[in-house]
């Protein structure tokens, strides 16, 4: 992920959050892991990880692949920066992002998606984009996660 760009984005306006060693550069739909050669990040505050979001981190491991499927226009009128990019995985869960954050996405990420059972819906729905970095098949780096747009769930 292109974690200049999202520090840039920011404007020092993210927060730094901290969890299991590592530190995290987080917006209201992103969250980046800070390379650890990089110094002097500015942001509104730096706190613990929330536990909501510990917990999808955790299971960042168990993410399954997926696709970009389509890119939809909100209207006739929209701009390429309305865009909403939508990832599906083998089973038709779909998960949209807004295109600033599909921006962020490298072409050597690898990108799979987190789902959950939602009992009230009795359905699969979409948690998170997860970005990786294969080096090996030991050698796996979680560089951030990417939340869906709540107002295309299950619209897209």
């Amino acid at each position: 992920m292109k974690f200049t760009k999202f520090l840039k984005s920011l404007g020092g306006d993210g927060v730094i959050q901290e969890y299991g060693g590592s530190t995290f550069l987080a917006s209201p739909s992103v969250i980046m892991a800070i390379p650890s050669n990089m110094s002097g990040v500015l942001a509104s505050s730096i706190t613990d990880m929330p536990e909501g979001i510990s917990k999808i981190v955790n299971m960042a491991d168990m993410s399954d692949p997926c696709y970009l499927a389509k890119a939809v226009m909100p209207d006739g009128n929209s701009v390429i920066k309305d865009c909403i990019r939508v990832y599906a995985d083998e089973n038709g869960v779909k998960l949209p992002i807004t295109n600033d954050d599909y921006t962020l996405i490298e072409k050597g990420d690898t990108v799979e998606m987190i789902v959950r059972y939602d009992d009230s819906e009795e359905e699969y729905a979409p948690v998170a984009l997860v970005i990786k970095r294969y080096y090996s098949s030991n050698n796996i780096q979680l560089l951030g996660l990417i939340f869906p747009v709540a107002d295309y769930v299950g619209q897209v």
